[in-house]
């Protein structure tokens, strides 16, 4: 195979992931990126990066090639020397686009000796040895559920009566790591048992909580056998405005329930899940490595620099990504040195006043290239990066 070209962005075609949760055709946005206005499954995430488990491929010269033959012919070019070095032959991070049509499974990712154990006991389940840390930024209304809630808020929940109350009578306590294992060890019967009653006493005395509402959504979507319908009266709800990010932690117990949002992550695909899927459930992992302590959903402030194209630059203090969005107008340069992978969410861009790229348009800039301006045309660019 002849030489590439490496002195420019190069197209990347993206992973497109089927999963029920996800949103249907035109309704999703990976589907009208991508245009796709007929799918026969929900369109659920889009996966820019390297991840054996949905790696991208590129399009060069109308050939279009796995990563690893693109690595193959130009490792240093594409990845530069120091990531080449410090995390070999992949990427350290992967760029998505998720549609989240009905809620996600509540769900923690492993740290990093989490991970290693997990991958080495069940590799068919944790499918890498490296952990997970996120950020997930809304680009439309988002409803996520993130972290355990207050202490009060647990107590005030096991004393409501004879529904929560009496399910955890034998836990002796309202930590919520007990609270965790009386609903995951009980049985179907139990567990339906306590659901039932909750939705009495909601009927009864109405809605009090924002919890109760989701709980209630859920019931229907799920049936009180479900261990995560109950547990999720266990987690703080948070709704997210379009340009709002969280910080997801390894560890950290959290399910999208709705929303079209971009998310950064370290270069992994290992979930741990309690409930809301038909997919397994690893109780025993959680158990492990989940955070139990009560803690608000952290938010994560960009920091904002001005000119015709506003940057932000999102930053949750992980060595392997960091996410940054242009949008607006006007001329950027993308720093050398490290690649960089870029999705395009509305407008144009014209790269180095040579190709021009709309909306859905996916690429990386090499690590080596020499081309790295980039003229905005009343766009929203996000690129996910190595940290520096």
């Amino acid at each position: 195979m002849s030489a590439l070209d490496f002195s420019g962005p190069i197209r990347l075609i993206p992973t497109v992931k089927n999963y029920d949760w996800g949103k249907e055709g035109a309704g999703s946005l990976i589907g009208r990126l991508m245009g796709i206005g007929d799918a026969a499954r929900p369109l659920a995430e889009l996966w820019l990066g390297s991840h054996r488990s949905g790696p991208a491929k590129f399009e060069v010269g109308g050939r279009k090639l796995e990563w690893d033959e693109l690595i193959e012919l130009g490792a240093k070019e594409v990845l530069g020397v120091s990531l080449l070095s410090t995390y070999g032959r992949q990427l350290p991070f992967l760029l998505k686009v998720i549609s989240v049509g009905r809620p996600l499974s509540i769900q923690a990712h492993p740290d990093k000796a989490a991970a290693a154990s997990l991958h080495a006991e069940r590799p068919e389940l944790y499918p890498d040895s490296n952990h997970k840390p996120e950020i997930a930024v809304a680009l439309t209304q988002a409803k996520i559920l993130m972290g355990v809630r207050p202490q009060s808020e647990l107590e005030a929940l096991s004393g409501s009566g004879e529904a929560f109350g009496g399910f955890i009578s034998e836990a002796g306590s309202v930590s919520a790591r007990q609270l965790f294992d009386a609903i995951c060890k009980s049985d179907d019967q139990g567990r339906c048992r306590v659901a039932e009653a909750i939705r009495e006493e909601i009927g009864a005395l109405g809605f009090r909580n924002e919890n109760e509402r989701v709980f209630m959504h859920l019931l229907d979507l799920f049936g009180p056998r479900d261990p995560g319908v109950l547990l999720s009266l266990l987690l703080n709800v948070c709704e997210l405005a379009p340009g709002q990010a969280l910080h997801v932690k390894p560890g950290t117990l959290h399910a999208y329930l709705s929303g079209d949002m971009l998310e950064c992550m370290a270069n992994s695909d290992n979930v741990a899940r309690a409930g809301l899927t038909t997919k397994p459930l690893d109780f025993e992992a959680l158990r492990r490595f989940a955070n139990f302590d009560a803690h608000a959903p952290e938010l994560v402030v960009p920091q904002e620099s001005g000119g015709a194209a506003m940057k932000k630059v999102y930053d949750a203090g992980a060595k392997e990504f960091q996410l940054v969005e242009w949008s607006g107008e006007g001329e950027i340069e993308l720093p050398p040195g490290r690649p960089f992978v870029g999705i395009c969410l509305r407008g144009e861009i014209e790269f180095s006043g040579e190709n021009t790229a709309a909306a859905g348009a996916c690429f990386i800039v090499p690590a080596e290239a020499g081309k790295r301006k980039m003229q905005l045309r009343r766009a929203q660019l996000f690129c996910a990066t190595a940290s520096v």
